[in-house]
């Protein structure tokens, strides 16, 4: 992606939501989607948002400059966290998580600085992808036969708040929905003392369907499941992240 591409993805991100109303007659499927129609853009939004954006990046270049932040030098990563982003019915991007298959020992073992730069560079593939930046995007984790103790001792906290802050309030993403599938008892009662305290319009954006087929299927639709997605009868083979995989190959860039 070029630097108008990240311009045009915080112009397009400061564009105001639409209704609950238009978002429904827009995307039937749960959580809805962005205001089709970006205008008015909020300048002034988008600059303080890039501000922040690059100043975080300027913070982080010792880590992410070197080696340049391709998908070849978070490949390791890559290979240890099962990830793949793809589109949905509504054209949004679903950002899919399986922690199951995830390799909690391994990944103990790789660099904090390799971590986030695997997370900085699937990031910038979301935010320049056209789809995800006019429709939003959805989180969607599978915590089946994750323990609290993996799930918590994941990634250290520092290095948990660095990329918090980096997703949440420096990247032009707007996020749809948070999708927790195959909950642990102990998620389930975690989350339910933390709802108390979250706001309406946070709590309309969590999902926490039943591990079923069809419940995934009314959230991103049919055959948009990724192939080996926990054990879920998936048929999509290529996500956006093998796209890019292939494209780099052809143009012989990594």
């Amino acid at each position: 992606f070029t630097i108008e591409d990240v311009f045009i993805a915080f112009l397009r991100w400061s564009g105001v939501d639409s209704s609950d109303e238009d978002e429904v007659e827009a995307c039937p499927l749960r959580g809805g989607v962005n205001k089709k129609n970006i205008t008015p853009i909020n300048v002034s939004k988008a600059f303080r948002r890039l501000t922040a954006y690059a100043t975080w990046m300027d913070e982080q270049k010792a880590v992410l400059l070197d080696p340049p932040l391709t998908l070849e030098s978070v490949k390791t990563t890559k290979d240890l966290l099962y990830s793949r982003v793809a589109h949905d019915d509504c054209g949004r991007v679903v950002w899919w998580l399986d922690l199951g298959q995830t390799n909690f020992k391994a990944i103990k073992h790789v660099p904090h600085s390799e971590i986030l730069r695997f997370f900085v560079w699937l990031s910038h593939l979301v935010m320049t992808d056209k789809s995800a930046q006019e429709n939003g995007i959805i989180f969607l984790d599978c915590m089946d036969k994750v323990s609290f103790y993996s799930y918590m001792t994941m990634l250290p906290y520092q290095l948990g708040i660095t990329i918090d802050k980096f997703m949440i309030g420096v990247t032009p993403l707007k996020t749809k929905l948070v999708v927790f599938l195959k909950r642990p008892l102990w998620f389930d009662v975690g989350f339910g003392l933390l709802s108390v305290f979250l706001p309406s319009r946070m709590k309309k954006r969590v999902e926490q369907p039943g591990p079923d087929q069809a419940s995934i299927e009314g959230i991103v639709g049919i055959k948009n499941i990724p192939v080996g997605f926990d054990s879920f009868n998936g048929t999509l083979a290529v996500d956006l992240i093998a796209k890019h995989e292939e494209k780099s190959r052809k143009g012989g860039k990594k």
